[in-house]
């Protein structure tokens, strides 16, 4: 039998490979790698970019942007100094109660603003919130009250995730985020009165029917919220 790797005619020696491929699959867990061994290359600090590094977590292009206009990630001069300035000039500022959208960076997978805060790429309405609002407690996460789930189900491509105006945040646990989110299936208020239903005899079958939800997700849901104790 010959090597399963395409291209290769070479005989087989062990695992379906060539005696070639097969080093190179015990090696390095890739029966395709060419690599040289050693210490990995450190990629570019900045979102989307793939070359080695040079200095200051940045490749030799991004360095040289920022060298220039003060900001790796922009292709024009900034107007004014400093982060603040920076921020500012990525943000289309609308009126007070409307959406301020992001002009700068945006993460093509998530739809997150990024921004770049002189040391590491971080995200932009947190950035905001933080040097015009307050700071946001450890762990907690800002989340776009402009934003309605049963409305726009966009995902990645939902406008609100790269809305920087800092009254549309409010700060909120990762767990609270998740269950204001649109793929949330039980609020804890819901859990709650189903839990209250399974103990009365409710069937699980049943009751995942109902709410069009897994079985097995559902019993985690209520034990979950037996333990936390949502009932009081």
């Amino acid at each position: 039998m010959d090597c399963s790797v395409d291209g290769c005619g070479d005989p087989g020696y062990c695992k379906g490979f060539c005696r070639i491929h097969y080093n190179r699959w015990r090696k390095h867990g890739d029966p395709l790698h060419v690599g040289k061994p050693g210490r990995p290359k450190r990629i570019c600090t900045i979102p989307g970019c793939e070359d080695g590094q040079r200095t200051k977590g940045l490749c030799d292009k991004h360095r040289q942007r920022l060298a220039r206009w003060g900001d790796p990630m922009v292709l024009k001069r900034v107007v004014g100094q400093g982060d603040e300035a920076r921020w500012w000039f990525h943000v289309d500022r609308r009126g007070d109660d409307e959406c301020w959208p992001w002009t700068g960076y945006i993460d093509e997978e998530t739809g997150s603003a990024r921004f770049w805060d002189g040391v590491r790429v971080g995200y932009a309405p947190r950035w905001g919130y933080e040097r015009f609002v307050g700071p946001i407690p450890p762990k907690w996460v800002p989340d776009h009250t402009c934003h309605d789930p049963e409305v726009c189900q966009l995902g990645a491509k939902c406008p609100h995730r790269s809305c920087c105006n800092y009254n549309h945040l409010e700060p909120v646990t990762n767990r609270e985020n998740v269950l204001r989110g649109a793929k949330t299936k039980l609020s804890d208020v819901e859990a709650a009165a189903l839990l209250v239903r399974w103990r009365r005899g409710s069937g699980i079958d049943s009751l995942a029917a109902e709410i069009g939800m897994d079985k097995t997700a559902l019993h985690r849901r209520l034990r979950r919220a037996e333990n936390t104790s949502i009932l009081g």
